[in-house]
Formats: structure tokens, C-alpha cells, sequence
């Protein structure tokens, strides 16, 4: 594998933890419900970046015993180069989204600095790192979406701003 693909998805891992450590049911995440939702405001190409949904790396398809339902991957890249994921996945009816401290424990297994939230529009955004990479992560209603983007990437906050617009 590419290692700035293995890199862009190393986030993917603390999403996986997420799903599998959390909540008493044993459903099966699945990818297709959530990729359905996402394609609804994933436009196919995004600050000149081409959008594409992604397999699932089997470890997190196969999931169970998680507070998150469905989830699904998405690669932006310039040409053949990944630029950013973006990973989407729907709480279940069980998951207490509207609990700040629910949200705070989920923002705190991404990333590998200390979250810092602000505020973009009327959108609450935690940012964080990861491997060579900025890490955005918010909810909205009962979705949880993280925007991995390339370190050496320009245009950070436009394509954080555009699709934080995107997802409402």
C-alpha cells in the first residue's frame, strides 16, 4: 500500500476503536447505508479535488458491538495523489450524540494531539494530528465525520469550511 494512503487512513484505526469498544449490540457495521447518506451531499469533486467513496479495510467492515451503525470512506485526491479522507459513519439509536461528554470521549480516541475545538459558522469542530496529517472532527445530527487532510496540503480551512457547508 501507497504509504501516504496508509498514512491518510490512520485515522481510520481510531474510528475502528470506535466501533468495536463501545456499546452492547452485536450488529454489524455496514458501509452502505452511511455511504448512501454521504452521497447525498458529497459533491464528486470538491476544491478541485476528485471524490470517490473507498472500500472499507475489512478489519473495520467486519465491526461489531458499536455505537456506530454504518460507515463509510471517501479519498480525495489531486490526480492520482490522496489529499484527504473523509470518513462518515451514523450513530446508532442507542449512542447519546447529544451528550457532550459522549462526544468529548469520541473526539479524545482520534488524532494524536489534545483536540481543540472552535467554532466554524454555527458548527462546533474539534482539530487534531495525526501522522503528517490535520484531523477535523464534528457531528451533525446523528453522524460523526472526520476530515483527515495531508499535512503539506494548501487550502486546509477552505476544504474544511466547504465541507462542514456540505454536511448540513
Amino acid at each position: 500500500m501507497n504509504p501516504r494512503v496508509r498514512r491518510a487512513l490512520g485515522v481510520l484505526v481510531g474510528l475502528g476503536a470506535l466501533a468495536s469498544g463501545c456499546g452492547d449490540d452485536a450488529e454489524q457495521v455496514e458501509a452502505a447505508t452511511v455511504a448512501d447518506a454521504a452521497a447525498d451531499f458529497l459533491p464528486a469533486s470538491l476544491r478541485g479535488l476528485r471524490v470517490e467513496r473507498e472500500a472499507l479495510p475489512e478489519r473495520l467492515a467486519s465491526t461489531t458491538r458499536s455505537y456506530l451503525d454504518s460507515m463509510g470512506l471517501y479519498s480525495l485526491r489531486e490526480g492520482e495523489e490522496l489529499a484527504a479522507t473523509m470518513q462518515v459513519g451514523r450513530f446508532s439509536d442507542d449512542a447519546r450524540v447529544e451528550d457532550s461528554e459522549f462526544r468529548r470521549d469520541i473526539v479524545n480516541q482520534l488524532g494524536s494531539s489534545q483536540p481543540r475545538a472552535f467554532r466554524m459558522g454555527d458548527q462546533v469542530v474539534h482539530l487534531t494530528t495525526g501522522d503528517q496529517q490535520r484531523v477535523a472532527v464534528w457531528f451533525e445530527d446523528r453522524f460523526l465525520l472526520i476530515l483527515a487532510v495531508r499535512d503539506d496540503f494548501e487550502g486546509f480551512r477552505g476544504l474544511l469550511r466547504d465541507t462542514v457547508e456540505l454536511a448540513k
